[in-house]
């Protein structure tokens, strides 16, 4: 039996390291006084329930409205999370 002699030409390039690249961040635009409203319900029905509700517990208006201002329900619970003021971590002021 004879010894292979030809290598595969990609063999070398597929045990290169690939170098890692930034992922591009996308550009947070201002949020439109309608999307601030909707925002500002989502966050009330949060404090209510203490945690981010399940895209059951949403009312039909203010799920389709957030699907349709932000992309997806996602998008809307992720800036959601960005301006929550419930969210943040603020120091307590010692007395």
């Amino acid at each position: 039996m004879q010894k292979k002699t030809q290598r595969h030409p990609f063999r070398d390039w597929a045990k290169r390291p690939q170098p890692r690249t930034a992922r591009p961040s996308q550009p947070v635009l201002p949020l439109t006084p309608e999307q601030q409203a909707q925002l500002a319900v989502l966050e009330a029905l949060r404090t209510r329930l203490g945690r981010m509700p399940l895209r059951e517990e949403l009312p039909p208006y203010l799920r389709m409205g957030l699907a349709a201002s932000f992309g997806s329900l996602g998008s809307a619970f992720r800036q959601a999370d960005r301006i929550s003021p419930s969210r943040s971590v603020t120091p307590e002021a010692k007395s």
